[in-house]
């Protein structure tokens, strides 16, 4: 018997060493060099989910490398003077690292290109990039209410994709905003302990088919928190769209994949395209604008090959892939008469 289980704990060690050397398993932040990161249990000192002002910055990707600055409240962008004038139409834009424009530099980012396809409309034009790598549309709102609106946009885009769904089972909703200034996510699981430190442990949780990285949740479990988080987004977004209205802007939201779900139909990206169908029938019912964009981006870059519009490792998209989101952004603005060239 001693003899068996000294056996099966080396067998076992000998496959946590093999997983680990293959990096099968590794999480997004392992895979850029951070180490593990859980996801559940973070406490901020800030409302705010910015980089530091004034800064200069280097992403931690393997793919990639170029330097960054953030402005004076920590955003990827340059200064702007607060009394917006009329001679200029000034876009807001907020949002996760694709709108930051991870992946790209400062001039191929999905902002700047928006702004240039405007440009070329003969738009005297400005477009604030506010995307911040991590933030959610919850972040997002809260930014703009308390930061972004002394810019006095004249349109504001708000952007999701299907990170807020995930964000969403680690954080919460709004209740991760304390009175005291702090931010609180969901308590640590009992499981993380083993997650952390046992790729082998993440490969059990693999087989087992649990939808999200490092969340013990099954698909009928994740299925009931989504659910729960579009009526969340919904009332936020109409927060937000009200608050923007107040301040004599325009207000639209923008739903596009991310570069992982191109080429796939998993669970995931099903399970979002649900989601989303969803919540734009209830923004529908308050008319606020929303263009989902997904499809559309999956019918043009899936006839690319993917080291055209993304990166190996990163998985953010490369300057083509902002500017096919660009594009079809413009595009629906245009249609819709939100954008009038």
């Amino acid at each position: 018997m001693r003899q068996v289980l000294i056996v099966v704990v080396i067998c076992l060690f000998a496959m946590e060493i093999l997983l680990r050397l293959s990096g099968a398993f590794k999480t997004a932040s392992e895979k850029t060099g951070r180490g593990y990161m859980s996801s559940y249990g973070e406490v901020h000192t800030t409302w705010y989910n910015t980089h530091k002002p004034n800064d200069t910055l280097i992403p931690p990707a393997t793919d990639f490398q170029y330097q960054f600055s953030t402005n004076s409240i920590g955003i990827r962008d340059r200064d702007y003077d607060y009394n917006n004038t009329d001679s200029v139409y000034r876009i807001l834009v907020t949002g996760n690292s694709y709108v930051e424009g991870v992946g790209a530099p400062y001039d191929s980012t999905w902002p700047r290109l928006i702004e240039k396809d405007l440009h070329s409309r003969n738009m005297k034009v400005e477009v604030i990039d506010a995307g911040i790598a991590g933030n959610d549309i919850m972040y997002d709102y809260v930014l703009y209410r308390d930061k972004l609106s002394k810019y006095h946009p004249n349109l504001v885009i708000a952007t999701m994709n299907n990170s807020d769904y995930v964000y969403y089972t680690f954080r919460g909703g709004m209740d991760r905003f304390h009175e005291d200034g702090m931010v609180h996510y969901l308590a640590i699981p009992w499981y993380d302990f083993f997650y952390h430190y046992s790729h082998l442990f993440r490969a059990l949780l693999a087989v087992s088919q649990l939808p999200i990285e490092g969340a013990y949740l099954s698909k009928n479990g994740y299925k009931t928190i989504a659910s729960q988080a579009t009526i969340s987004f919904a009332g936020v977004l109409d927060k937000y769209s009200k608050l923007a209205a107040k301040n004599d802007a325009k207000f639209a939201l923008v739903i596009f994949p991310k570069a992982s779900e191109i080429d796939l139909n998993d669970f995931l990206s099903r399970n979002s395209r649900n989601n989303f169908e969803q919540l734009s029938r209830l923004l529908a019912k308050d008319n606020i604008p929303n263009f989902n964009i997904i499809g559309s981006m999956k019918n043009k870059l899936g006839r690319k090959e993917k080291v055209d519009f993304t990166y190996a490792h990163d998985g953010h998209y490369k300057p083509f892939g902002y500017s096919v989101m660009a594009q079809l952004t413009v595009d629906s603005l245009i249609r819709s008469g939100i954008i009038k060239p």
